[in-house]
């Protein structure tokens, strides 16, 4: 039976906006490359040491106890938990202030993996930043404490198990998005290498899910703007993904939208389903924040970027106001904030370990370029065009998720009135980074040269990129 790729490149060499499919190269054992990375992952970073992992931790346990709505206590929101996870967060493992030089010790963990809590009882846990995600969003984690709960395993195997099932999510469904990807596919390889992409998905980070979901999205949107119907299981699998990723995060809704094309009709099957996934995962996600408890007026103490002094976070609905009453203000304070902040982002995106504390080599910083452009040019230089119309819009799409991200930050993260946005990570472009790759792939053009030297450097070069981000991880969290 012919795989997806092989019935785009004979039925459809001539139609929609995708010509001339062929599947790029790619070696089948970096995929157990990647399973591996993410599995080591999982163990190398110490307890806690994944940004906001601590309340991902507590979410993630209050969805394997079958808690789904939060609870508004002393504190803001959170929910009742049993007093060895809490025990777990705060006496046992204790964050360290690694960028300081503070190292961990492996007999000091493996101390802790059989031994069992003496405590008792339940407390109420307070995690503001992470109560209000969708509970879907933990699913993998809650999975994994869920099992360890049942074999009566203590509290940190738990931990790991939450980890474990996290990063098995998040790295099947993104090597699922590769396996399918009629092109573009070594570009996204690439940002999957990142040590930040990694290092998120070895985590207890709902992050994991977010990029599988994204990456798979992306993926399938190459099915969904063909002129033929997609195949059953597509047909389920699209949808399912675009409401799961909207559900998580709302900012990411563009990406579904990549699956529309320029030249079909609306009244496409294909254009349909997506049509109907996206409203579904937009009637879901404003039901979560009605129902869910997301406490829209919290507030959060922040020490400003700008001032360095400590401030309170806007109502969002104020901000809001903000905005619409002063349009051209904010249009200015989106472009400022941007130029002035991206050499963080672009460090960020290729790896800020820790709570965003830890940066990484340098030689590193400038190999994981180097390794980026051999992907782009690898996918620049495969037999396959994009129509221009249907990447302009795919670049639309990444300008309007990069002013999604950076004012959903100005609502919720940054003073009220502030000319400059708080609190944006370069990590949260990720999930796009695939298809503005993409994008950039399909306008680039490259030599037979070139093309000969990126298929020699690709393997090699993502190699050692995962290698070299888990050996960063290694130095800067553990005393060998």
């Amino acid at each position: 039976m012919k795989n997806e790729t092989d019935i785009l490149k004979n039925d459809l060499k001539t139609l929609g906006p995708v010509k001339a499919i062929e599947t790029e190269s790619y070696p089948r054992w970096l995929s157990w490359l990647f399973l591996a990375a993410a599995l080591v992952y999982c163990l190398i970073i110490p307890p806690f040491q994944s940004p906001d992992e601590t309340f991902h931790f507590f979410k993630s346990y209050q969805v394997a106890v079958g808690g789904v709505k939060n609870t508004h206590g002393q504190g803001g929101l959170g929910y009742v938990l049993p007093q060895d996870v809490r025990e777990l967060t705060g006496s046992t493992f204790p964050l360290k202030a690694v960028e300081s030089g503070e190292k961990y010790v492996v007999s000091d963990v493996l101390k802790h993996v059989f031994h069992t809590s003496n405590t008792s009882g339940s407390v109420f846990v307070v995690f503001p930043n992470a109560a209000s995600y969708s509970p879907t969003m933990y699913l993998p984690q809650a999975l994994g404490i869920f099992v360890a709960r049942a074999l009566d395993a203590p509290i940190l195997l738990q931990f790991y198990s939450g980890r474990f099932v996290n990063a098995l999510c998040g790295i099947l469904l993104a090597l699922a998005a590769i396996s399918i990807m009629p092109f573009g596919r070594s570009v996204m390889v690439g940002i999957l290498a990142l040590p930040m992409t990694l290092f998120q998905i070895g985590s207890l980070s709902p992050d994991s899910t977010i990029l599988g979901l994204s990456f798979l999205v992306t993926a399938m949107a190459f099915y969904s703007i063909q002129p033929r119907n997609m195949m059953n299981w597509q047909s389920v699998a699209m949808p399912l993904a675009i409401i799961g990723l909207i559900l998580a995060k709302g900012v990411y809704l563009p990406i579904a939208a990549a699956g529309f094309s320029i030249k079909n009709k609306l009244s496409n099957r294909n254009q349909l389903i997506v049509l109907g996934a996206i409203a579904a995962g937009i009637v879901l996600f404003l039901a979560w924040t009605a129902l869910g408890g997301h406490g829209g007026g919290f507030q959060a103490s922040l020490v400003s970027r700008k001032t360095l002094q400590r401030e309170i976070t806007a109502i969002p609905m104020e901000q809001l106001q903000f905005i619409l009453a002063s349009p051209f203000s904010y249009c200015y304070v989106l472009i400022t904030s941007i130029v002035d902040r991206l050499p963080t982002y672009i460090v960020g995106i290729i790896g800020r370990f820790g709570w965003n504390t830890i940066i990484l080599p340098i030689p590193l910083y400038l190999f994981a370029g180097f390794a980026l452009v051999v992907c782009l040019v690898k996918s620049a230089s495969a037999k396959k065009t994009v129509d221009k119309g249907q990447l302009t819009w795919w670049l639309i799409l990444c300008l309007g998720m990069l002013v999604l991200i950076e004012t959903a930050l100005y609502l919720t993260g940054t003073p009220y009135g502030a000319d400059y946005i708080q609190g944006t990570q370069g990590r949260y472009f990720t999930p796009f980074l695939p298809l503005l790759g993409i994008v950039m792939a399909g306008f680039l053009r490259t030599t037979s040269a070139w093309q000969r030297f990126t298929e020699k450097m690709f393997a090699p070069s993502i190699v050692v990129l995962i290698a070299g981000g888990v050996m960063a991880a290694c130095v800067s969290y553990w005393t060998i």
